[in-house]
C-alpha cells in the first residue's frame, strides 16, 4: 500500500510558520491539491487550549487563553485529511509557536505520531519533549471551576498562604504537587502531569490526589 501523502506546518529550522513537504520544501499555490486548511485555519487554532478547547476565535483567541503544555496534543479530521497538531517552541521561541503534521486519510493518534516521527524525522527530532495527546477534556478540571485571571493574580501575590497552597494555582482543585521544590505553585493530579510532559519537573506531594480526569480512577 502506497504512504500517505504527508506535510508540515510550523517553524521547519527558523522562526516563522510554512506548509512544507517532507524535505521542508515550500508548499504553495496548485501543489497543495486538496490540503483542506488554509494557514489561518491552523496557526493559532488548531493547537489544544488548557481547558481542550481550540480555536483562534474562541473567547478572544490565543491571546486571553492559556495555552496546553508543550507537546499536548489534538487530533482533527477534515476533507480527508487527518492533522495532528500541538505548541511547540523547540525552533521558534516566541509564544504561541505551533507544530502540525497532517497526513492524507483517517489516521489515529498514535498513526500519526509514528508516520510524523518517521517520514518527518529532521523536524520531530528538534523537540525536547514527548507528544501526548490531550486526553482530559471531561475532567473534574472544567473551565467552569477555573480560577479567574483576578483570583490567579491575588493567589501569586499570597501563595505562601496555607489555604492557597492547598488548591492548584491552575484551577484551584486539590494540589498534590508543586512546580517545583520551595516556593513552586501548587498542581492538582492533571496539571501535575501536564507539567511532566512539559518537562519542568514539578515535585510530587504525599498528599492523597484531588484533582483527576476522568477514567483515571
Amino acid at each position: 500500500m502506497a504512504e500517505p501523502r504527508m506535510l508540515y506546518f510550523g517553524p521547519w529550522d527558523r522562526a516563522g510558520h510554512y506548509l512544507v513537504g517532507e524535505r521542508g520544501d515550500g508548499v504553495y499555490g496548485a501543489r497543495r491539491g486538496n490540503f483542506p486548511w488554509s494557514e489561518g485555519d491552523i496557526d493559532g487554532s488548531l493547537q489544544p487550549w488548557s481547558d481542550g478547547t481550540f480555536g483562534s476565535k474562541h473567547e478572544g483567541g490565543y491571546r486571553r487563553k492559556e495555552e496546553a503544555p508543550q507537546g499536548v496534543a489534538l487530533v482533527h479530521h477534515r476533507g480527508g485529511w487527518t492533522a495532528l497538531s500541538f505548541w511547540d517552541r523547540s525552533v521558534d521561541s516566541r509564544g504561541a509557536c505551533n507544530s502540525n503534521y497532517f497526513a492524507e486519510g483517517d489516521f489515529t493518534f498514535e498513526q500519526m505520531v509514528e508516520m510524523a516521527r518517521i517520514r518527518f524525522a529532521y523536524r520531530w527530532n528538534k523537540m525536547g519533549f514527548k507528544v501526548a495527546e490531550f486526553v482530559q477534556r471531561a475532567t473534574h478540571c472544567s473551565p467552569s471551576s477555573a480560577r479567574t485571571p483576578a483570583e490567579k493574580d491575588e493567589m501569586v501575590d499570597d501563595r505562601n498562604k496555607e489555604k492557597d497552597r492547598d488548591k492548584c494555582f491552575n484551577c484551584g482543585r486539590a494540589a498534590v504537587a508543586d512546580s517545583r521544590s520551595g516556593d513552586g505553585f501548587p498542581l492538582c493530579e492533571t496539571h501535575y502531569w501536564w507539567a511532566v510532559i512539559a518537562g519542568w519537573n514539578p515535585v510530587k506531594r504525599k498528599a492523597s490526589p484531588g484533582c483527576i480526569a476522568e477514567g483515571e480512577r
